[in-house]
């Protein structure tokens, strides 16, 4: 949270040190699936056709993303603009069948109630910080099906089914899933 992929100061570094701590509420997150397209001979080529998923949480109607706010000059208007950004996390072994492209297997950060709250209210440490931007759920405990590509447009996650989409691999319904950084 601190610094960048490039190891410089990330432009969130002064929301961390201020405490700018807000939290975004969800009911639901989209991600796309990527796929590599088949040419005629049956080979895959390069270039990927991208699903919709919806992702939900089973036993919670919403949940809480961690987040972080800032201000930024509008460089064209020279207003002064809130931006947010949510915590993610590494990928659990749902989200890196879903958020497949270029394997940057990540997930948005789902903490519990309580340590949401902990978040906003709590005043927590930069190393606590960083703790909760890092939490993980288990795939058990999410529920996903495919929507239709128009979702945007049509400002509705209607759920559909794709014939050359290959099935996600539930596997790890079956095995003990282990967490990096787990949800307290």
């Amino acid at each position: 949270m601190l610094t960048n992929d490039k190891g410089n100061k990330s432009m969130w570094a002064n929301a961390v040190e201020a405490g700018r701590t807000c939290l975004v509420l969800s009911t639901g997150m989209v991600e796309n699936r990527h796929i590599n397209k088949i040419e005629k001979k049956g080979e895959p080529l390069k270039a990927t056709e991208a699903f919709p998923y919806m992702v939900t949480m089973k036993d919670r109607e919403y949940w809480w993303l961690p987040g972080l706010y800032n201000q930024v000059l509008d460089q064209e208007t020279g207003e002064l603009v809130y931006t947010f950004a949510f915590a993610t996390t590494k990928a659990n072994a749902l989200f890196r069948q879903i958020h497949n492209k270029d394997n940057k297997w990540r997930m948005p950060a789902i903490p519990s109630d309580d340590v949401a709250y902990e978040w906003l209210l709590g005043n927590p440490s930069v190393q606590r910080m960083q703790e909760i931007a890092r939490t993980q759920v288990m795939s058990k405990d999410m529920d996903f099906c495919t929507i239709t590509k128009e979702y945007l447009t049509q400002r509705d996650a209607n759920p559909t089914n794709y014939d050359t989409l290959p099935p996600i691999d539930l596997t790890y319904l079956n095995i003990a899933e282990e967490l990096i950084y787990p949800a307290a």
